[in-house]
């Protein structure tokens, strides 16, 4: 005698598409009707746990890349300051007192580095205080841009506070934790 329940699973085998593998089964229970299940596709806590993983993943590579590009751009300002004092040495006069005036002509481009925020002067921008490029001329040499005796440049034509001097010192804010920053005196 053959069974209803297997007459249903053969008339259902029978009804599906012949190019896929489906597990069918009958749940049977004294309260519930006869019915059946198709399986096929992930479960929902496969799919959570795949996107769990995506965005780990995504969250380390995004904190991996700002960090880079935050060391990028204090190894351009590292680099400005740097051209600049070798540009101000090259054109101190040998036996001279006092070191000439800023001039764009001092480099190959023509103008004046700039920070690579470009952000305006005054403005808290990535560096938590003021970004630019500054410089002294004072006898006593500045440690940072966040004011006192400091002139800032925030174009790229040579700052017109820069006078002749006996002394010099040009800074960078750094970007780094803790905040720190790069300067370059003048070297005699």
């Amino acid at each position: 005698m053959i069974h209803k329940n297997e007459i249903l699973k053969a008339v259902i085998i029978n009804m599906l598409p012949r190019d896929r593998n489906y597990k069918v089964s009958l749940i049977l229970g004294p309260y519930r009707p006869t019915s059946f299940k198709i399986s096929k596709g992930f479960t929902l806590i496969e799919l959570l746990v795949v996107i769990a993983i995506i965005a780990i993943i995504a969250t380390v590579g995004i904190v991996i890349y700002s960090g880079q590009t935050k060391n990028a751009r204090d190894a351009r300002r590292r680099a400005d300051i740097a051209s600049v004092a070798d540009a101000m040495e090259a054109q101190h006069p040998v036996g001279a007192v006092n070191y000439p005036v800023m001039a764009n002509t001092y480099f190959a481009s023509q103008v004046m580095p700039l920070d690579p925020t470009n952000t305006l002067s005054g403005v808290t921008s990535t560096c938590g205080t003021v970004c630019e490029y500054c410089f002294s001329l004072s006898a006593t040499p500045i440690t940072n841009c966040t004011g006192g005796s400091s002139n800032f440049w925030t174009t790229t034509a040579a700052p017109a506070a820069w006078t002749i001097s006996p002394t010099w010192t040009v800074c960078a804010n750094l970007e780094t934790t803790p905040a720190t920053s790069y300067c370059r005196s003048n070297a005699q």
